[in-house]
């Protein structure tokens, strides 16, 4: 799967046109099926926002432990900063 892809699904939960549960649910998808990644870098930040992901609780009143829990503006934090750095890696 071609990282463009990510990038894509990214930046489509980033300028909010999909809703956080519709990424994790796609995130999650396509992470568990991907075992080409083009290098270690990718997926080690691929990796990061995964699990930024399994710790996204959609309703911050069920979050119990916010070391281990995060909320939606948390995961949009993540997957911006995973983002720009997926960017800079498919510039180079």
């Amino acid at each position: 799967m071609s990282i463009n892809v990510y990038i894509n699904l990214i930046k489509d939960f980033v300028s909010r046109t999909i809703s956080a549960n519709e990424f994790e649910k796609k995130f999650i998808q396509m992470f568990k099926v991907e075992n080409n990644f083009s290098s270690k870098k990718q997926f080690n930040i691929l990796d990061k926002l995964f699990a930024d992901v399994d710790a996204y609780c959609s309703d911050s009143d069920l979050i119990e432990d916010p070391e281990f829990d995060i909320t939606e503006e948390e995961l949009r934090l993540s997957a911006k900063e995973a983002l720009n750095q997926l960017e800079e890696l498919a510039s180079v």
